[in-house]
């Protein structure tokens, strides 16, 4: 019995020490913000598609610095909806 009590008390000082971290260590983990990391700029990359079905290239046409930023500014390490890239996907092999 007391082989159990004292797995359990393991378990709860292991359970407390990691809330005790994950509450230490929360505050350093906090979202970039964009000014910290960008400049309010947008960098336009354009580029034309050419092939044929047994080689296709990509030519670069054009790079235009446009004065501010459209993009969002906010939960920047999350990627754009993984559905929406599929759509986009399947247009294109249509």
């Amino acid at each position: 019995m007391s082989v159990l009590n004292d797995n359990m008390k393991t378990k709860e000082i292991q359970g407390l020490v990691a809330v005790l971290l994950m509450l230490w260590c929360g505050p350093a983990a906090g979202a970039q913000t964009f000014g910290e990391w960008f400049e309010d700029r947008t960098l336009r990359i354009d580029y034309v598609f050419a092939g044929d079905a047994q080689r296709q290239e990509l030519y670069l046409d054009q790079l235009s610095l446009l004065p501010r930023w459209y993009g969002r500014r906010t939960r920047l390490a999350e990627l754009p909806d993984a559905s929406f890239n599929n759509e986009l996907h399947e247009l294109h092999e249509l």
